[in-house]
């Protein structure tokens, strides 16, 4: 099939939704599809292989990329050129599958308004009236998205993201879960085994410290505040998970506010501050647990890979990862990202097992589960599906024409 893939921005180091199209990209072409990307911005360097690149012209170099001429361009061009279907990753540009991997900006901005106190003092609650209009334009073109003919299936990356699009827009039918099987990386255990070694030595961490990972491109949306005070309730317990002490790595869009807010808790001491980072990989098996009691995340790569790698993980409800709970005995979930309490006894008992083996069976069990080459295939389901439907709308379009 000739495939037009949708996007609005290819931006490097993105871990979800970049990485996510261009790796499906890639599984087309392997597949035997032609495939051209069609974006609004990308970098000048990127130059797949195999995969056409069409970058909009009209692309603004700094401003968020407006939604409706780029629409507009990229179904001009899919027209034009003679595509059998198109999907797209975002909720509001239409396609014949849009695949919400992202959530719905609805569901978003219902979460944002959850942390309204804790954005605050990060500086985002006094949105400015042209950031308010721009969220007001997202969210009448989701709406529009939502109700446009050309778009014949959504395509969900979790049982979280499916129920946003049927409790905010009535989508049941039209909507399919297709995990994001595809961005998780595989590495074997004794490259794990090294990147740990390795980057402990860098960072000087004791072999006997108990290390856990927060790992979030948005700190405050990933929960580090309830993180925060959860590490202020396990000081004042005297807690040792594990028996020994305790340190936190905390990853991400660390910006000076939060930061001097992290000194000003007194929490310097217990918390090396990595910042961003493209070494994701590297620092989950650097961890002894992985701890993200996120406010909202579609789907998170981090927590899956870490329970492919048998790391005990604790999320939250609102984390579309939280669904494999019941196949991932080492995975924690909190019902409120924002109970410290129970964050703080999580973490206490998250380390304790000393036998690895039952976890370990478990992520090789979710492994196959999570077969990256089936993401590809379900969507192949669905585009045959558009095929079929189109095959046997069309003699009925010739009948009545000829009436």
């Amino acid at each position: 099939m000739k495939l037009a893939l949708l996007i609005e921005e290819i931006i490097p180091n993105d871990y979800s939704v970049s990485r996510c199209l261009m790796l499906m990209a890639s599984g087309f072409v392997q597949r035997g599809h032609e495939v051209t990307v069609m974006v609004g911005r990308a970098p000048t360097w990127l130059k797949p292989d195999d995969i056409t690149l069409q970058r909009w012209p009209d692309a603004p170099r700094k401003r968020p990329i407006n939604p409706v001429p780029f629409a507009t361009w990229a179904h001009h061009e899919i027209d034009a050129g003679g595509f059998d279907a198109s999907i797209s990753l975002s909720t509001r540009v239409p396609a014949s599958i849009v695949y919400a991997r992202k959530g719905t900006f609805r569901e978003f901005i219902d979460r944002c308004r959850v942390l309204e106190s804790v954005i605050s003092a990060n500086g985002m609650n006094g949105a400015t009236s042209a950031d308010k209009r721009r969220r007001n334009q997202w969210l009448k073109l989701e709406r529009q998205c939502v109700n446009d003919p050309r778009v014949q299936h959504w395509v969900a990356p979790s049982p979280y993201v499916c129920e946003q699009l049927n409790d905010h827009y009535g989508l049941t039918d039209q909507v399919k879960t297709i995990a994001d099987r595809i961005a998780l990386s595989n590495v074997d255990l004794a490259q794990r085994r090294h990147w740990r070694d390795h980057t402990r030595q860098a960072l000087g961490i004791a072999p006997d410290e108990t290390v856990y990972l927060f790992l979030a491109h948005h700190p405050l949306l990933g929960g580090v505040e309830t993180l925060l005070r959860a590490i202020i309730a396990l000081e004042q317990r005297d807690v040792r998970p594990g028996g020994n002490d305790f340190s936190v790595m905390l990853a991400g869009w660390i910006d000076f506010p939060l930061a001097e807010h992290i000194a000003q808790l007194g929490l310097r001491k217990r918390i090396r501050i990595i910042g961003r980072s493209n070494q994701r990989e590297q620092l989950c098996a650097t961890a002894d647990a992985l701890v993200i009691p996120a406010y909202f995340d579609p789907f998170s790569i981090t927590v899956t890979e870490a329970q492919l790698a048998a790391v005990p993980t604790i999320t939250s409800r609102y984390d579309g990862a939280s669904a494999i709970a019941g196949k991932a005995p080492n995975l924690s979930v909190l019902d409120d990202p924002a109970d410290s309490d129970a964050l703080a006894a999580s973490m206490a008992t998250a380390v304790e097992s000393t036998s690895p083996t039952p976890a370990t069976l478990a992520a090789r069990a979710l492994a196959e589960l999570l077969d990256p080459d089936q993401t590809i295939k379900e969507f192949e389901k669905l585009l045959k599906s558009l095929s079929l439907r189109e095959r046997v709308a069309a003699p009925k379009r010739s009948e009545e024409a000829d009436r």
